[in-house]
């Protein structure tokens, strides 16, 4: 059984209509890899080879078993992709993991996102993501948790404890219960022109010219340039 549904499904993808124009999921489907105007899916697809596309958007669910390319690229629920993920702008709330590395322009994150490495001119984090190593020109993370990273690199990074007032009852109940009022940024490295951490543990070693720490922030490791303490 499990078979003839493999071959119902290889057989559905190699006939899905409007290849090379714009592709509708509903539901459940399944796509195959290729030249694509658009992809939208909404609720769960799986898509089965790379992908080249102007937009891809996810509402749902989706399984992407390739690689990404596409000037637009946003996820919203949950979105696994099995390689790299190239474009312009990369929005994804909720949870994506990418196996492979991201290589964007601007990347906007709400929720949690797992990737090999980021590279963009913006990266944004509100969440809580767990990345080996970061690379843009502006870094800025708003963490509720604890976040991860091996190395991260940019011209200015700005770490922020979110505020409670913003979270879940969940998510404020879930810190108290490990008794963590603190967010944690767990990093081996970071490098940058300038550096402000504001209501948030940093673990690692931090390199800046200058780094402002503001409120409850805390650096533990070792600091290399000028720290300015504000209130």
């Amino acid at each position: 059984m499990a078979e003839l549904f493999d071959r119902y499904e290889r057989a559905l993808s190699e006939r899905t209509p409007g290849r090379g124009g714009h592709v509708r999921i509903a539901g459940s489907g399944v796509v195959a890899g290729g030249k694509y105007e658009k992809i939208s899916i909404s609720g769960s697809g799986r898509v089965t080879g790379d992908v080249e596309a102007e937009e891809v958007r996810v509402s749902g669910s989706a399984l992407f078993m390739g690689s990404i390319s596409a000037k637009i690229f946003k996820c919203a629920g949950s979105c696994k992709v099995g390689g790299d993920v190239k474009s312009e702008v990369f929005k994804a709330a909720g949870s994506a993991s990418i196996q492979g590395s991201i290589d964007c322009g601007e990347v906007r994150i709400a929720g949690s996102l797992r990737a090999l490495s980021v590279k963009a001119k913006l990266f944004y984090a509100s969440g809580s993501f767990g990345i080996e190593f970061i690379e843009a020109d502006e870094v800025v993370l708003s963490i509720s948790d604890v976040a991860k990273a091996g190395k991260i690199k940019a011209k200015t990074i700005t770490v922020e404890g979110e505020e409670l007032v913003k979270l879940s009852i969940g998510s404020i109940l879930k810190i108290a219960l490990r008794r963590r009022p603190i967010p944690v940024l767990e990093v081996e490295e970071i490098t940058a022109e300038s550096i402000v951490a504001e209501d948030v543990v940093i673990r690692g070693n931090v390199a800046a010219k200058e780094i402002v720490i503001r409120g409850k922030a805390h650096i533990a490791g070792n600091i290399q340039g000028e720290v300015k303490r504000e209130k």
